[in-house]
């Protein structure tokens, strides 16, 4: 099945976005280093397209990596988001729902893939908003059992003057009898060109403990086409996909290849959840970020010649 994930991930968003949306095509170029867990520190060099398309309650976002390291290990992913929401069902209160598939193919390792389902219900206001929902994941490595887990969610959102504020916090119980605690919390701001933004993850399992990841990332576009950009933080262990935690540091320059709008209204309901804040969700409806800063791991072979496996 990991063989046919890229076309059942396109096939679905080609579905999705046959409707008017704005669209947005963006290419990202850039170069770090990274240090894994027990695995010697190297250097990599990455590119990474990403289309996103965006209309009145719903998302799609395709993205893809191809990454090189000093160390020669070679890593091809791609993923896409589809996102959708209710019109309102009350004054503020509407249902949303999001799915997720990612797929990593590493020289000389292990292929893997995964899937995310997710729904909630979410009241919205003018500038600020909670949302309540679970959802079901799915995690396989070549030649491993596959791993099923179950997660929910409780976040919010704020806008508080020039800063956007966002905290989740989301239990999940693996099928491997191992449950894990993510809290996150992600600030924002956007002064002139600039994007300025932090994010704080704390994960609490009883097996590992504690352990904290986080992000911070600062563009500047130079201009409406092209952005210059630096990461540096610590993200932590894919159970899914076995992907190691580990440090990294990243510049690189995003370019706007192609940006469409269509005649669509602008206009959008208060209560509409167009506007929310998908990075509480882990999506990047820009296009920049994440999706096209961050590093992503391109080697995934732990200590000891042992590989990837599910596991904090």
């Amino acid at each position: 099945m990991a063989r046919w994930l890229p076309v059942i991930m396109v096939g679905a968003a080609c579905t999705v976005v046959a409707v008017p949306a704005r669209a947005q095509l963006i290419l990202g170029v850039k170069a770090g280093a990274v240090g894994y867990e027990q695995v010697p520190g190297t250097t990599s060099f990455a590119i990474n397209p990403d289309l996103t398309l965006t209309g009145v309650r719903r998302l799609v976002d395709l993205t893809a990596s191809a990454t090189t390291a000093s160390d020669g290990s070679r890593s091809l992913e791609g993923g896409v988001t589809l996102w959708g929401a209710t019109p309102a069902l009350a004054k503020h209160l509407q249902l949303d729902g999001m799915l997720q598939a990612a797929y990593a193919n590493p020289r000389g390792d292990s292929t893997s893939y995964s899937l995310f389902g997710f729904v909630e219900g979410a009241f919205t206001g003018g500038d600020h908003g909670l949302a309540v929902g679970g959802g079901v994941l799915r995690g396989v490595i070549t030649g491993q059992p596959a791993v099923n887990a179950l997660r929910a969610s409780v976040r919010g959102w704020l806008d508080a003057g020039p800063v956007s504020l966002s905290l989740s916090v989301q239990p999940t119980a693996l099928s491997t009898r191992v449950w894990f605690t993510d809290a996150t919390l992600d600030a924002e701001v956007d002064p002139g060109r600039s994007e300025i933004s932090a994010t704080a993850l704390l994960r609490q399992s009883p097996g590992t403990g504690l352990d904290l990841g986080g992000e911070a990332l600062y563009i500047y576009h130079l201009t409406p086409r092209v952005a210059l950009g630096a990461s540096a933080g610590r993200y932590l262990r894919d159970p899914f996909q076995g992907l190691p935690k580990g440090f990294h540091v990243n510049v690189g320059v995003v370019l706007t290849l192609w940006q469409q709008r269509s005649t669509e209204g602008e206009g959008v309901e208060q209560p509409d959840l167009t506007d929310l804040d998908f990075k509480a969700l882990g999506i990047n409806p820009r296009g920049l970020g994440q999706s096209a800063i961050r590093v992503t791991p391109a080697t995934s072979k732990g200590g000891n010649g042992n590989g990837r496996g599910h596991r904090l």
